[in-house]
């Protein structure tokens, strides 16, 4: 199952790169444009969002990492979000590395908001993957409401 997981997330970070060389390229000075369609998000909120959930659920709640200082924060400059991505991309490596054999095993364990929840890696994998995906569609969709043509990020 591991080895799926890893080539399943080879072609999230395929995809993430087409998308994030597009906003670096063509739409950076617009990357803080609020959209109102989109309660006012950005296209860099929406990308340190994405990072901040691979953090709070693979390293933060299953592999008991400290939670840091990843929380959205609306500035991260585009080497930060590249730099970001990389981390989560590190995260994911120990958590597909660390849950080997183990992904349908529940865990149980406190979220940062301090209620107790109980969810298996292989949720949580799938969580923040479609989570990643989900806001990617919002990013192209903004860029489009911006005037922008992103180029295909699926198949």
């Amino acid at each position: 199952m591991i080895e799926t997981l890893k080539k399943q997330y080879a072609l999230v970070q395929e995809s993430r790169s087409i998308l994030l060389n597009f906003v670096e390229t063509q739409v950076d000075a617009d990357i803080d444009t609020p959209v109102t369609a989109y309660t006012n998000k950005t296209i860099r909120g929406l990308m340190e969002h994405t990072t901040s959930c691979y953090f709070v659920w693979l390293a933060y709640f299953c592999l008991r990492q400290p939670y840091g200082s990843i929380k959205d924060k609306g500035s991260a400059t585009f080497k930060e979000l590249r730099q970001l991505y990389q981390k989560a991309d590190e995260t994911v490596a120990t958590f597909l590395q660390n849950f080997d054999g183990k992904m349908e095993i529940p865990i149980t364990a406190q979220h940062w908001d301090d209620e107790i929840l109980t969810f298996t890696p292989l949720r949580l994998f799938t969580h923040v993957v479609t989570h990643e995906f989900h806001h990617k569609g919002q990013i192209v969709m903004i860029c489009r409401m911006l005037g922008f043509v992103p180029p295909d990020t699926d198949i």
